[in-house]
């Protein structure tokens, strides 16, 4: 399936050939989290640290969002190797302070999971951003009152919905009602 905006094309994760691997085992592991008890606490740790009530949506996003590329160190993945981690795991190490060292398509994936923990209609993209038709990026997408927001969770110090040029965007899960409409 293939959407398509601004000339950019967007397609399911599960239209290249080595992702559709990784988004049934990403699909699982955020079904799996949706209601662990380990991602709600650290969910409703965040919303509490920095103040936000769950039923605002932007303002809970935005928190969770800045947890995650602020207090999780960022790194590469060894050279051939594509290391990604389930958000249990994320979770489970930060609350005996283990916190690991994690790079894009985990730290998309554990914010994905804390958002719809509580709520947050959310999946997981990865982006060409090279425009060599290789996928090198993961965010979060956040569908929020009829707005797609792409999160940056990698790094901290991007503004909310802050999206880097890309040519192609691969969405693992499409959400629900599910029209895009890129805001920021």
């Amino acid at each position: 399936m293939s959407l398509h905006t601004n000339n950019i094309p967007i397609y399911t994760a599960d239209s290249e050939s080595y992702l559709p691997i990784m988004a049934d085992k990403i699909r699982s592991w955020l079904s799996e989290s949706s209601s662990n008890e380990s991602i709600l606490t650290i969910a409703y740790y965040i919303l509490a640290k920095y103040n936000v009530q769950a039923i605002n949506q932007i303002e809970s996003a935005k928190a969770i969002r800045d947890f995650v590329a602020n207090h999780i160190p960022y790194t590469n993945d060894p050279i051939d190797v594509e290391r990604v981690i389930s958000p249990i795991v994320i979770a489970e190490d930060i609350l005996n302070n283990k916190y690991g060292n994690e790079d894009c398509d985990s730290k998309a994936i554990f914010c994905t999971a804390l958002l719809r923990a509580i709520g947050i209609n959310a999946t997981v993209v990865f982006l060409d951003s090279n425009s060599n038709g290789v996928i090198n990026h993961a965010m979060t997408l956040a569908y929020i009152a009829n707005n797609a927001y792409l999160l940056e969770a990698a790094y901290p110090g991007y503004e909310f919905g802050w999206y880097p040029k890309f040519t192609k965007l691969y969405i693992v899960n499409i959400p629900q009602n599910f029209s895009l409409q890129m805001v920021g």
